[in-house]
């Protein structure tokens, strides 16, 4: 998934809908989804959502996201007896990390 990342704010001062995306979560982050494949209903290209997180330190490492188009990996998790709760992740590409991702998450070797 592309998306444009337009803010990240304290959970609490949020208002709206919101996508769970930790189990923890404690903060929000809007994104405005560019492109997303395969399609997932509810996240339309040119749609705004937004996600539950845990720390934007951890999943940016420190950058400056906001306005910056990145790519994601979102998948869902299902844990018997509780809520979906969908996964995201910044995307590693030509084994190099996206950026903003995390320098502490190994990146596959290149053959």
């Amino acid at each position: 998934m592309r998306a444009t990342v337009q803010d990240v704010i304290v959970l609490q001062q949020f208002t709206g809908m919101i996508v769970p995306a930790h189990v923890d979560p404690r903060f929000a982050l809007t994104l405005r989804i560019e492109s997303i494949a395969p399609p997932l209903a509810g996240f339309g290209n040119g749609s705004t959502v937004t996600f539950a997180i845990h720390s934007p330190m951890k999943l940016f490492a420190g950058a400056t996201p906001k306005s910056k188009a990145l790519d994601f990996v979102l998948w869902r998790e299902r844990v018997p007896g509780k809520e979906t709760v969908f996964r995201l992740e910044l995307e590693v590409k030509d084994g190099q990390p996206a950026v903003g991702a995390d320098p502490a998450r190994p990146v596959p070797a290149q053959p």
